[in-house]
């Protein structure tokens, strides 16, 4: 199946990616940039994509589930990806604001056809991808504590205060 892509963003860079995943015609049948200033006369156009690309960058952090739930109610049964720099902060925060998947900027174009295939198939994905994202920054942390304390067990108590 052929699924309609939305793209909601500002940056011109998101209208190239749009092209990108045309380009994937067993996967994706339109994909469309949509300026935010432009949002509600796409609304009155009766346009149903299957899958919608929002941009991070053009939604202040903490209105992204207001934001979310906005779109959910626009487009019931749209899948909804949150495009972004790939910040585990930024795809926990999509994740908790119930989006459907996280799209990294940096992905290819050929990644992100493959990852709007799944959304629009209801597969869960944002989570398992943030969690590993989240494991490595543990293990980075837990190395960092170990090495920490392995410089201090050779100092005197005084020579640690300093």
């Amino acid at each position: 199946m052929k699924w309609s892509v939305l793209i909601i963003s500002d940056a011109d860079d998101s209208g190239r990616l749009g092209e990108d995943m045309a380009e994937r015609e067993q996967i994706i049948e339109r994909a469309e940039l949509c300026r935010v200033r432009d949002l509600p006369s796409k609304t009155r156009a009766n346009s149903r994509p299957d899958v919608i690309v929002l941009d991070e960058a053009v939604v202040v952090a903490s209105a992204l589930r207001q934001i979310v739930n906005y779109l959910r109610r626009l487009w019931p049964g749209g899948r909804i990806l949150v495009l972004g720099d790939g910040d585990l902060d930024r795809m926990i925060g999509a994740a908790r604001a119930n989006a459907d998947g996280y799209l990294p900027r940096r992905t290819s174009a050929e990644e992100a056809a493959e990852m709007v295939d799944r959304a629009a198939k209801g597969e869960e994905f944002v989570l398992r991808y943030a969690s590993n994202r989240a494991a490595e920054e543990q293990l980075y942390a837990s190395q960092f504590v170990r090495a920490r304390h392995l410089a201090l067990d050779g100092l005197t108590p005084r020579e640690r205060e300093i």
